[in-house]
């Protein structure tokens, strides 16, 4: 009789003589696929029995193409059917109804979709996306119904050159792209459907700083005797091409609405990961012609706005209808102005509105001049004492520094509220930041009427330092995060002399950032220094990185990060000993972001709620999302300013404020195009009982950035 060893020893060598078992297959899925649409719909699945095939899967696939058929062109064919079967009023180019069309499959899918022209509108989707829909589910009741996003025009696309647009119509790709995305998510919403997000994944591409589609800047279109294109490289769209008109002349046209090759594939990488559930990055199959890097980084975008758009979900059937809660909370917002400059002092800017001990408000803003940074800035205060219905005029705080030479430039970035005492966070510099540029603090016991003699931030912080929104940990420690620039590496030549607004000495020095936080046990008496986290291992990387913190159920940090020109989002990074050691890296998220601040306000739990532009190139909407599983998914999102008041092109910048002891309400301060600062009474949604959260990064791809 064997012992246990012997016996386990020949079991091993019996199984190492048995042939290697052959992993199992991966299962083959068969979608049935039924495509209302027009060209647009044939341009994104033109490619996807191709990525399918690759993939081992099958597709079968019935397209209903119509050129530039809208959703209300699509129901009259279908009421032209039911009035009347024997007209072909109702009748598609195979000789078929809709209705019939239905009845041929057991569809898994059929999708619907506006007309690229009207997509902006969402008036025009309504009553027939509904009309549809209900048919569809009529003649086709074990389908899915899902709504085609589709992608916004070319960026040179004749639509954005008319001078004076109709009212109502987009003036620019950007503008497309948000008209267009709303809608589609409104209708989307009402029908309780799933988006395919072609429309997310196009924007995303084109505005990438370096895959993204640039204008031809030398190509001179007023030589008629040239024969050469412009440069289109990167282009999702067919752009420009040479056609012969009717009198057989050769002549330059574009077409900035239709998918080309590159477009076709980004379309159906979307497509492919929406119905067969799974991620398209690494699918072998890549268009002849086109570059396999751009195809990787075209499967990276189609993965990535298809996880954005499964975390932007507003509804679920075990969940609360997020659209509308989100209805119902704007309702009940209130807003203000306690400020509006005008020249040569209309600055606004990194506005901080906080609750004093004494009950009032204080806004405190970077002020004086017409732009920043400059040697006539200086931190500016109102109050108000009626919770931001009425303010009082502007004035200067005395910091204890004169309003010249080494600190004649002064500007607030924090206001930390405890107990009876507050203590201002600034910074003050020369000229820049980057000439003798310092980071102080001083106490006041009385709200803000009276100061203690500054000090210097400790350490290193001291210098080229931004202190940014504390959090208060639930043993009590006070967690500040820090933004710190190395600056260049030694022996970097030093900018020339300039003049205003001297952006060379601004990129020069303000450069190499490094990311942390201070943490005190005492109150604030003492602190340490923890973190030194990179966003690029490029040294020369000038960026604004302006962090914000959340303590997390289970006791981590997680730091959300601003990274001008890295891709359109926010980046984190997490502690997870409460704040004591930090990765070397940040990573990427998927959490669009045009190289603004965004601010971070913990709920309670996991609950976290965050104001930012949801925008990749532009600070333009401002929003309030709130996510309740550690910053994974953001299933509350409302817009709260569309646009600036000085129209599309304007910014809304730096919200920053306080969330009430209620937590019914985020009261916040942003500046409206560096001129304007509004107050904002943001109404918060009931409490959620939320699940702890498993350590993982937010919706990231867990990547460096180079």
């Amino acid at each position: 009789m064997l012992k246990p060893a012997g016996l386990l020893s020949a079991i091993w060598l019996l199984c190492a003589c048995l042939p290697a078992a052959e992993p199992a297959p991966k299962p083959v899925k068969t979608v049935r696929l039924l495509t209302v649409g027009n060209s647009f719909s044939a341009n994104a699945t033109r490619q996807l029995g191709n990525l399918v095939t690759n993939a081992g899967h099958v597709l079968i696939h019935q397209p209903i193409v119509v050129g530039g058929a809208s959703l209300e062109l699509h129901w009259g064919r279908a009421a032209a059917f039911e009035k009347d079967a024997t007209s072909t009023n109702g009748l598609y180019s195979n000789k078929q109804s809709l209705r019939q069309m239905l009845g041929a499959q057991p569809w898994d899918f059929v999708t619907i979709q506006q007309a690229s022209l009207k997509s902006h509108d969402a008036a025009t989707y309504r009553p027939f996306a509904k009309q549809l829909h209900d048919y569809i589910k009529q003649h086709a009741p074990k389908a899915e119904v899902l709504m085609h996003q589709t992608w916004a025009y070319r960026v040179d696309d004749p639509r954005f050159a008319v001078a004076a647009p109709k009212a109502g119509e987009p003036k620019t790709q950007a503008d497309m792209y948000r008209m267009l995305t709303s809608a589609y998510t409104t209708i989307a919403a009402e029908l309780g459907l799933r988006r395919l997000p072609v429309g997310d994944a196009f924007y995303f591409a084109d505005t990438d700083p370096k895959w993204g589609y640039q204008r031809d800047a030398k190509y001179d279109f007023k030589d008629k005797a040239q024969t050469a294109l412009p440069e289109q490289k990167h282009s999702l769209h067919v752009g420009w091409r040479r056609a012969k008109g009717k009198d057989g002349k050769e002549s330059l046209g574009m077409d900035g609405h239709h998918a080309n090759m590159a477009g076709e594939y980004l379309g159906a990488c979307v497509w492919y990961e929406v119905l067969f559930g799974e991620s398209v990055v690494g699918n072998g199959f890549v268009t002849p012609g086109l570059d396999k890097s751009y195809a990787r980084f075209l499967q990276e975008t189609a993965h990535k706005a298809v996880m954005a758009s499964a975390n932007r979900k507003l509804s679920s059937a075990n969940g609360p209808d997020w659209t509308a809660q989100a209805l119902a909370d704007a309702k009940q917002d209130r807003t203000s102005i306690p400020y509006d400059g005008k020249t040569p002092n209309k600055l606004v800017c990194d506005t901080t509105l906080r609750l004093l001990p004494d009950g009032s408000w204080a806004l405190f803003m970077l002020a004086g001049d017409d732009f920043e940074p400059s040697p006539k800035n200086y931190v500016g205060l109102t109050r108000s004492k009626d919770e931001g219905r009425t303010w009082t005029p502007l004035e200067p705080v005395e910091i204890g520094f004169p309003r010249e030479g080494k600190t004649s430039g002064q500007g607030p970035t924090e206001l930390l509220v405890r107990g009876r005492r507050s203590t201002l966070f600034f910074s003050t510099h020369s000229q820049t930041w980057g000439r003798d540029w310092q980071s102080w603090f001083m106490h006041s016991d009385d709200s803000c009427r009276t100061w203690s003699k500054p000090e210097p931030v400790p350490g290193r912080l001291g210098k080229f330092t931004f202190i940014r929104n504390h959090i208060v940990a639930r043993d009590g420690r006070i967690i500040l995060p820090f933004q710190h620039y190395l600056g260049p590496p030694a022996g970097t030549p030093p900018p020339a002399p300039e003049e205003k607004p001297w952006h060379k000495t601004l990129f020069h020095y303000v450069s190499n950032p490094r990311n942390g936080v201070l943490i005190s046990r005492d109150g604030g008496k003492t602190w340490s220094e923890h973190g030194n986290v990179r966003l690029t291992d490029n040294d020369r990387y000038h960026g604004w990185a302006e962090n914000n913190l959340a303590e997390l159920s289970d006791g981590r940090i997680a730091m959300i990060i601003r990274a001008d020109r890295l891709g359109g989002v926010l980046y984190y990074a997490e502690s997870k000993d409460g704040g004591k050691t930090w990765p070397e890296f940040a990573v990427k998220t998927d959490i669009p972001n045009p190289g603004s601040k965004a601010t971070l306000y913990p709920l309670g739990g996991d609950t976290v709620a965050m104001l930012h532009n949801p925008n990749p190139t532009h600070r333009s909407p401002l929003a309030l999302w709130i996510s309740f599983d550690g910053l994974k998914t953001w299933p509350y999102r409302r817009v709260l300013v569309p646009e600036s008041c000085d129209g599309p092109k304007g910014r809304l910048n730096y919200p920053d404020g306080f969330v009430s002891g209620d937590k019914q309400w985020l009261h916040f301060a942003f500046d409206d195009n560096r001129h304007r600062a509004v107050h904002y009474s943001a109404k918060l949604p009931p409490a959620r009982t939320n699940t702890r959260s498993s350590p993982a990064t937010p919706v990231a791809t867990a990547r460096r950035a180079r």
